[in-house]
């Protein structure tokens, strides 16, 4: 039985779903598809004897929700694979201490061209509403407090720059609401000079404690701030969002220095 020596890996597993249909025109067979990206799923373990490896991400595999309608043999063919390119490539990662790993897992689901047709329509006028949003809130931005006719016409040529030539008052009406409510709301963020933002290195999970906010181990591959001027070390989605209740250090109470950001 072999054993991994010297490493730790941060498993960093994404799941992409494309549906796909078939359908016949003119005599030939068509096929369209739709890539839909899942999010990234991430787990840690140590180095351990070939088995155990092959136990724990069978472990970690069944708890990836976009995994979970796989076949049991599906799911094994994954973990497998993986054991299998973790110990062909060992031996350039033998005398490392954090490995990162990064899987991709892509999954094929069969739908009727009906459904297919529905779902490229709605991915279409969703990139389309995305497209408008990034538009607006770059031209209207600077605009904001000045009258609602020039926020109007501007709010309208950046709907045009998206690809949209012909539509009502309004849909242009709904923009400027959308704008409207944005501008009441704020959020505090880190002066980004002030404190330091760094990527966790593996070193750094040696030294770095839990984070006290959410009581979780830092991460290989995660990033991390340490404040000013009392250096403790959140990771950055954490203390980001607690800024918003207090812009106080968590465990000390400094006063951290925040800028106001209007969304």
């Amino acid at each position: 039985m072999e054993t991994v020596t010297y490493a730790q890996f941060m498993v960093m597993v994404q799941v992409d779903v494309v549906y796909k249909s078939e359908h016949e025109w003119n005599g030939k067979k068509l096929t369209r598809s739709l890539l839909v990206s899942g999010d990234n799923d991430c787990f840690r373990f140590s180095c351990f004897p070939t088995q155990v490896i092959k136990d724990v991400l069978a472990v970690e595999i069944e708890r990836i929700l976009p995994l979970a309608k796989l076949t049991s043999e599906d799911k094994t063919s994954i973990v497998l694979g993986l054991v299998d390119r973790l110990m062909k490539q060992r031996r350039t990662w033998s005398e490392q201490k954090w490995i990162p790993y990064k899987v991709r897992v892509e999954k094929t689901v069969m739908v009727p061209p009906v459904d297919m047709e529905a779902m490229l329509e709605e991915a279409k006028d969703q990139n389309l509403l995305e497209s408008i949003g990034t538009n607006v809130a770059k031209m209207v931005g600077s605009l904001l407090g000045k009258s609602d006719d020039l926020l109007m016409e501007t709010i309208r040529d950046a709907i045009r720059e998206a690809g949209l030539t012909q539509f009502p008052d309004s849909y242009t009406e709904s923009w400027l609401t959308w704008v409207q409510r944005q501008d009441n709301c704020s959020r505090l963020f880190l002066q980004p000079n002030r404190h330091k933002f760094v990527k966790v290195l593996g070193p750094d999970m040696d030294l770095f404690d839990t984070c006290c906010i959410c009581q979780e181990d830092f991460y290989l591959g995660e990033y991390a701030t340490v404040t000013s001027p009392c250096s403790h070390v959140f990771h950055s989605s954490c203390i980001a969002d607690w800024i918003n209740k207090s812009p106080k250090c968590p465990l000390c109470c400094a006063q951290l220095e925040v800028y106001t950001w209007y969304d």
